[in-house]
Parts: C-alpha cells; sequence; structure tokens
C-alpha cells in the first residue's frame, strides 16, 4: 500500500471555464490510482490547449504532508535540453555571430578550436553543431566520465569539453543515434564562449525573460531561495514498504544537459510558445525546432512507431497526430513534455520518484492525449500496461535454474574430487585510473600483479556497452 492515498490536491486551472477543464474528478481518481500503482509521491500536470492552459497537481511534494501545486519545483532533468539547443538556433537565425555563418553546419573546433578535440583527427575538424544537437557525434554517452569538480573547484563546461580528448568514440560520425550528455554541454559553451555570458543568463535574455517564466531557475541553490516550494525526491523501499528520501542534487554542473529546476506552470508557457509559434523565436527558429535529423530508433516505441530526433526532440506518430517530446530524469526525478503541434495541444508532467516518476507522467500524459482525442477505449494504447516490467526481461522473478531443467537427477549438494586440491583467491581492493575518467575503486581476484583492467559501461536500460575503456593501477 502506497503512502500516496489523498484525493486530487492542487492550484485552480487558469484561463479555463470548468466545463472544458481536463483535471476533472474522474481524471482525479485515475492520478492517483496511478500514483499508488507506480509508487510515485506526487505529481504536477499542466495541459496546453487553444491557448488555454489547465494545471493541476496530486498527491505530495513532501512528505507527510505537504501537497503538489503546479507552482511547485522540481528537477527538469534532460528537458533542459531544449532550451540548449533553442537558444542556439536563435543565435543562428539572428545572423549576429559571424562564427556561425555555416549555421548548423558549422564546425565545433571552428569555434572553441583549442578546447574541442577529439581522438580522431577527422571528427575535430567536421563534427558540427548539429551532430552534436542530435547525437549522431560517434561518441557514446560517458557519462561516468563526467567529473563534477576539477582540482577542487566546480568542473565548467569547458573543463569537460577538454575531456573529450581523453574519451574514445566507438561508432563513426553520423552513423547512428547515440544519445550523449557531454554533447551538450560542449553546446553550452559554445553558448558561453560566443555570448561572454553564462548559459542560465542567455537562456534567460533568449526564453525565460521575454516568457516570463519567473520560476525556472539553474541551480539548486537559486531553487532553495524562491518562494515556491522544492519538491523532496523519493525511493520506493519495496522491502520497508516505505519511502525513503533521497538528497537535493546540485544542478550547476550539468549545464545545458539538464540544469533546470522549474514547474509546471513555467513549463506551460514554454509550451504554448513552441505550439503557438510566439515570440521570441522567428518562424524559421520555429521551423528549425520542429525539424527531425535522425531516426532514433528503427525499433517500434511505446505507441508503436518508429521514433526520430531533432533539437532535443523526440518526434513519432500516435493516433494519426505528431508527436513531439522528451523526457528528463535526475535522481529521484522524472519530467516529460509533450505538444502536438498540429491540434495545438500539450502536456507537461513533475514527478518526484526514483525509477517510476517518467512511467505514471507517461500514463496521465497519454490519458490526457487520448481523451482530447476522443480514441474510443478499445484503440487506446493502455500505456500502463505497456510500461510494465516483463516477468522474463530481467526485471521481475528469477528465471528457473538451467541446470535443474537440464540435469534434474544431480546432487543438490557438489560431489567433492580426491583430484582436485583447495583452491585459494587472493581478493585485493585496488584503486584503478583512466585519464578521462573518475577514479574507481574495484576489488579483483589476482594471480601475479595485474597492470590494467578493461571495463565496459552499459547506459542504463540499454544493453550496448560503450567504448572500452583502460583503467591503470595505481599502486
Amino acid at each position: 500500500m502506497s503512502l500516496v492515498t489523498t484525493p486530487a490536491l492542487g492550484a485552480t486551472p487558469s484561463n479555463s471555464s470548468t466545463s472544458n477543464n481536463p483535471f476533472n474528478p474522474a481524471f482525479a481518481r485515475f492520478a492517483n490510482d496511478v500514483l499508488k500503482q507506480w509508487n510515485v509521491p506526487g505529481i504536477s500536470l499542466a495541459v496546453v490547449e487553444g491557448g488555454q492552459i489547465y494545471s493541476q497537481g496530486y498527491g505530495f511534494a513532501t512528505l507527510p504532508d505537504t501537497a503538489v501545486t503546479p507552482d511547485t519545483l522540481f528537477y527538469a532533468g534532460s528537458t533542459t535540453k531544449a532550451f540548449t539547443a533553442a537558444t542556439l538556433a536563435h543565435l543562428i537565425d539572428s545572423n549576429n555571430y559571424t562564427a556561425l555563418s555555416k549555421r548548423w553546419s558549422t564546425p565545433i573546433s571552428s569555434i572553441i578550436h583549442d578546447d574541442f578535440v577529439l581522438q580522431d583527427a577527422w571528427s575535430t575538424a567536421h563534427i558540427t553543431l548539429e551532430d552534436a544537437a542530435v547525437h549522431r557525434t560517434g561518441m557514446p554517452r560517458h557519462d561516468y566520465s563526467w567529473a563534477k569538480q576539477v582540482q577542487g573547484r566546480s568542473a565548467t563546461p569547458r573543463d569537460v569539453v577538454r575531456n573529450f580528448r581523453n574519451l574514445p568514440q566507438n561508432a563513426e560520425p553520423r552513423t547512428r543515434f547515440q544519445y550523449c550528455n557531454l554533447m551538450y554541454v560542449t553546446l553550452s559553451y559554445v553558448i558561453e564562449f560566443l555570448t561572454e555570458k553564462p548559459l542560465q543568463d542567455a537562456m534567460r535574455d533568449v526564453i525565460w525573460g521575454p516568457l516570463q517564466m519567473d520560476a525556472t531557475f539553474s541551480s539548486l541553490e537559486e531553487a532553495k531561495k524562491a518562494s515556491q516550494h522544492l519538491a523532496s525526491g523519493y525511493r520506493w523501499d519495496e522491502d520497508g514498504h516505505k519511502f525513503i528520501e533521497a538528497a537535493f542534487e546540485e544542478t550547476r554542473p550539468f549545464s545545458g544537459a539538464g540544469f533546470v529546476i522549474s514547474n509546471a506552470r513555467d513549463y506551460a508557457k514554454w509550451v504554448k510558445c513552441l505550439l503557438q509559434e510566439e515570440a521570441p523565436f522567428s518562424k524559421a527558429t520555429h521551423e528549425d525546432i520542429r525539424t527531425p535529423r535522425i531516426i532514433d530508433s528503427e525499433d517500434p516505441n511505446t505507441v508503436g512507431d518508429i521514433s526520430l530526433y531533432g533539437l532535443a526532440w523526440d518526434r513519432t506518430v500516435a493516433h494519426g497526430q505528431v508527436v513531439i517530446n522528451h523526457s528528463g530524469t535526475e535522481t529521484a526525478y522524472g519530467s516529460q513534455v509533450f505538444w502536438l503541434p498540429d491540434i495545438k495541444f500539450g502536456v507537461v508532467a513533475f514527478a518526484n520518484a526514483a525509477d517510476t516518476a517518467n512511467s505514471a507522467a507517461q500514463v496521465l500524459i497519454w490519458e490526457l492525449i487520448e481523451n482530447k482525442l476522443q480514441v474510443p477505449s478499445a484503440d487506446r494504447y493502455n500505456i500502463n500496461d505497456r510500461l510494465k516490467p516483463k516477468p522474463d526481461d530481467g526485471s521481475g522473478s528469477d528465471p528457473e535454474d538451467p541446470d535443474d531443467e537440464l540435469f534434474p537427477d544431480r546432487p543438490k549438494v557438489p560431489l567433492p574430487s580426491p583430484e582436485t586440491k583447495p583452491f585459494s583467491l587472493q581478493i585485493v581492493v585496488k584503486w584503478w585510473s583512466n585519464t578521462g575518467f573518475v577514479f574507481i575503486m574495484y576489488p579483483i581476484g589476482v594471480d601475479g600483479k595485474p597492470t590494467a583492467l578493461e571495463v565496459r559501461f552499459s547506459p542504463p536500460g540499454t544493453e550496448a556497452d560503450e567504448a572500452p575503456v583502460i583503467y591503470s593501477s595505481i599502486e
């Protein structure tokens, strides 16, 4: 039984009549049931429809009794990337920067030549702003190389960029989609280099200020000083049957890859701008933002179609409608932004649970979308069931022991062998290092003196290994 048991809580919808409000009592019951199913304390939602904004909170921002409202602040995670890409698109469209004369085809090294150096000379010379924005640089995630401190100080975007020379690529540029947070830190540094101001100031000048997004911040310190309440993040402890609160994390080192803390009300203003194709962007920039550049995945997504990727936006088709969206994850928080440009309808969601926040958010968002499209029950995607872990995918019950299947009559206790001498393996805990990555401490059985350790990092939620990283032993 979850702790989320109260009825809907939240602010009165804005700029709307009650009859048009999608957050009706039936949806409130559905929302609270979804929170219970996915063990999420609370969620904040906003809908943009025909220029109108509706917003509502459900559940708790901080346990035991601080309710979520549309003003509650949450970590926005990778939905930050859309601000980074849009800011750069605006700078390109302004024609005020000679360094951007080739627009999205501008090689990154032509702007930050001494800092952007990859291990491959061709890649260094030819990877463009667009390549970085759409994750086709040949560089895997390498999130484990992402140091938050350098020489006793907070790492800057420039520090992250200069570390690329120590990181291997695992694919040829422009041959496949590989999500890479570090490339959005690179674009952040490009913006700072060109504008000669911190990224957050550039975003405030270009987007947040004109849209009056006054509750959008770029650091934990700023968010804590705000008048709006910052939601606590939680992890569900299945054994103890309780929520465990997570510590707040500073976001500034994430830069344009994920430093935003905001709320549903502010994000609704952002989505309204995108749907209505309003200022501060020109028509050309809005078109730029909507244009896909690469196939994200050829495998069917949650709604059964392929996904394309553009300027920090996924694009797919559902129920005959173009759907543009992006998710964000930060420790114990999740965020989702969906917008359907052809019918000018959008939904944003913020929730405060590790692992399950975005699943609950997607279930509620698709309910709102399918309600808007008046999709019959029989034709709905049933997102809730589609997102549930399958028993055979490693997240549910363990499969039966294959030895039991193949050798059902074998002894349950291994028989000793007279020819086998007792074998002991010395376990040594050592520190290992690689120039581009953080130090790791790893226990290893040794026979002799190992001098290197090969590590293959697998991004969370994927089966693909990144390029192997060789760690040297620190004596």
